[in-house]
């Protein structure tokens, strides 16, 4: 599984490029989408971090994502699996629930 991660609105992919290709080691050149199809992902949250944004685009055939994220009252979630680029959200319950963590996993 290829996972993405940034924090806030500033951030760096996780994987790309040529740690893409150093972690496919020896693998099967077709069991992993080359690093030219993986979706670009990225999650950030609103001024206040009560709420979770996360978001893919050029998600592959085959691909899937999902937005996690991490509650101060320790509570996590994760939205249901996506296949399609779009922008999933998640506010943290409370008055007012923030955010302290955020991701998107990408398989």
């Amino acid at each position: 599984m290829w996972i993405k991660k940034l924090g806030g609105l500033v951030g760096a992919v996780a994987l790309a490029g040529a740690t893409v290709a150093a972690l496919q080691g020896t693998a099967d050149a077709t069991s992993e989408p080359p690093a030219s199809l993986l979706a670009t992902c990225y999650s950030y949250t609103n001024g206040t971090a009560t709420i979770a944004y996360g978001t893919c685009s050029n998600v592959a055939s085959g691909q899937r994502w999902r937005l996690g994220v991490i509650c101060d009252s320790g509570y996590y979630y994760w939205s249901p699996w996506q296949t399609v680029s779009l922008t999933k959200s998640y506010d943290c319950p409370g008055v007012p629930g923030k955010v302290t963590s955020h991701w998107v996993d990408v398989e």
